[in-house]
């Protein structure tokens, strides 16, 4: 048997169960935490309908929308943990690609 390494190697990518793919906007990094763990979350800033307010009239509710229930908010879509090692392996990769262009 060769000691020698491959040349080229083929490594598959198989989607896991809890795979989701999600649009983001803006991203806060936090950290470390008491595991060592770094935390990026990734958010899409929002408008919407906050909530809806009821008044009932004769009989029956009806809903009114109060200018107060609607606003900007920032929806968290991912949460994802990653050891400093980790995120400086990201770094090199984000930095290289855009340098490159």
């Amino acid at each position: 048997m060769s000691d020698e390494s491959p040349q080229e190697i083929i490594l598959k990518h198989r989607l896991s169960k809890q795979f989701v793919s999600h649009y983001s906007d803006g991203i806060i990094l936090n950290g470390p935490g008491p595991s060592g763990l770094w935390t990026m979350i990734f958010y899409a800033e929002s408008f919407g309908i906050e909530f809806e307010k009821l008044k009932k009239e004769k009989d029956q509710y009806k809903i009114k929308l109060e200018e107060s229930s609607q606003g900007y908010f920032r929806e968290d879509q991912a949460r994802i943990a990653m050891t400093e090692k980790g995120l400086r392996n990201l770094y090199t990769i984000l930095k290289s690609r855009f340098e490159a262009q």
